[in-house]
């Protein structure tokens, strides 16, 4: 699952992984990112408290609507 990150300023969230690039999420205004825990973190959300949105994944079949 994606999730835009809609804070005003860049945050680091060191107990989450930037599945796309396999670091320390590090979520700048806009973006969007498939978030995972850090490796031996539990007991933590699937996602960072804060300003985030769940969007919606669009396939080919998808594209236009909303």
């Amino acid at each position: 699952m994606s999730w835009r990150y809609t804070g005003d300023m860049p945050a680091t969230y060191p107990a989450y992984i930037d599945q796309a690039t396999g670091q320390t999420l590090v979520a700048e205004p806009g973006g969007v990112y498939d978030i995972a825990r850090a490796e031996g973190v539990e007991g933590i959300p699937s996602r960072p408290d804060g300003p985030w949105e769940r969007v919606k994944a669009t396939g080919s079949s998808d594209k236009g609507k909303e």
